[in-house]
């Protein structure tokens, strides 16, 4: 008795030895098309006779030809898509009607695939096949699956712009009312009555912090930012000011080599930098002063391809990595997500916010963003920017 593994290697043997006739017969039925080869050196068309019949169903006499079961009203539209390939331009995807084996035409989708040769292959799909028609039901289900989600998120962000917006007064109020009881009552105040009010005066600044950073994030692309050539190195200088006191505190050390000038809005790339280091400076190791290395190189065609960027334009990244405690396995994407915390308030503060606001703003700018860990163990988050904006 053959086991499963014997099995296996034998149905893959006998796969292996059908002949190329056998396959192509076998690849036709399944998929309903065929493949023509166009020659544009000698402007004939090759093809394989058994192609049309497996997939016509004509009967095998050998005289069958696509001149013959072609309509003769679109003729002259595959004779023009041949001569705009004869003369360098891309063919636009167009049908013709084939004539079936019981006389009734159906019509096929022509459509031009590379090659390896100066040959031009031309496949033709039925556009009636079962296999068709799966899939343009499939698209059409995802593409409204797409559309609604993109409404649903147009509507969170509504929601969350308005419900910041309209949180800010009442926040304020309580923000102004209890600073002055603060300074008015304090010394008249027990122990205990300045704990609850220093916890709402804390819980109040937090409040306020969440909210102006989601009021920010709902704002990235709701408004229409100026893009312009901007100097990174410029903007990263801007940043470490800003930040001076806490770099001062905690004793962090900044490096950074010469940055890229790109098109960007300069005051989203000053959002970047301004929670990437701030988030290295936060999240650093306890009595090690943190060290944060910032550099960045163009983009090399292994790296285009492995990210899947197109070839047209020119792409550099960046990387902000630091010695810190890294990031856990398992949430280098999760920690790009409104809300998400790896670490309780308490030992952490902030509204986890700050790195959505950041994938938010790398994603306007049409790059991508993501995280890692370093040889040091270290979190590296990485940017990648094109350098003109379309």
């Amino acid at each position: 008795m053959m086991t499963l593994q014997e099995k296996t290697n034998d149905t893959v043997v006998k796969t292996q030895q059908l002949s190329d006739a056998e396959y192509l017969q076998l690849t036709t039925a399944i998929l309903n098309l065929f493949v023509v080869v166009y020659d544009k050196a000698t402007n004939t068309i090759k093809y394989s006779a058994g192609q049309l019949v497996n997939a016509l169903g004509h009967q095998d006499t050998g005289e069958i030809s696509l001149d013959a079961v072609m309509h003769t009203e679109d003729k002259p539209v595959f004779e023009n898509a041949l001569s705009e390939i004869s003369a360098g331009n891309a063919m636009i995807p167009f049908a013709v009607r084939l004539m079936y084996g019981n006389g009734v035409y159906m019509s096929y989708s022509v459509t031009a695939l590379p090659s390896f040769t100066s040959d031009i292959l031309l496949s033709f799909v039925n556009q009636n096949s079962p296999m068709r028609k799966s899939s343009e039901s499939n698209l059409n289900q995802a593409n409204h699956t797409i559309h609604r989600l993109q409404q649903s998120n147009r509507e969170l962000e509504d929601f969350a712009y308005v419900a910041s917006h309209d949180l800010q007064e009442p926040l304020r109020k309580i923000s102004t009312f209890g600073g002055r009881l603060y300074e008015k009552f304090n010394s008249q105040l027990d122990q205990e009555a300045q704990m609850y009010l220093n916890r709402m005066m804390t819980a109040s600044a937090n409040m306020r912090m969440f909210i102006d950073n989601l009021l920010e994030f709902s704002r990235i692309d709701r408004v229409t930012h100026t893009v312009a050539p901007t100097d990174l190195s410029f903007v990263l200088k801007q940043v470490i000011a800003d930040l001076e006191l806490k770099i001062e505190e905690t004793q962090t050390e900044i490096k950074f080599e010469k940055l890229p000038m790109i098109d960007a809005v300069s005051s989203q790339m000053k959002q970047l930098f301004n929670n990437v280091i701030s988030n290295a400076i936060k999240f650093r190791k306890p009595d090690v002063p943190p060290v944060i290395s910032i550099s960045s190189h163009l983009i090399s065609d292994y790296e285009r391809m492995q990210y899947g960027l197109p070839t047209e334009k020119v792409y550099h990244k960046l990387m902000v990595c630091d010695n810190g405690i890294g990031i856990e396995n398992g949430y280098e994407e999760r920690i790009f997500e409104v809300f998400q915390r790896l670490h309780g308030k308490s030992e952490y503060p902030g509204s986890g916010i700050g790195l959505a606001i950041c994938k938010k703003i790398v994603a306007y700018h049409q790059g991508l963003l993501f995280a890692g860990n370093n040889d040091d163990g270290g979190a590296c988050i990485i940017a990648i920017l094109p350098e003109k904006h379309s």
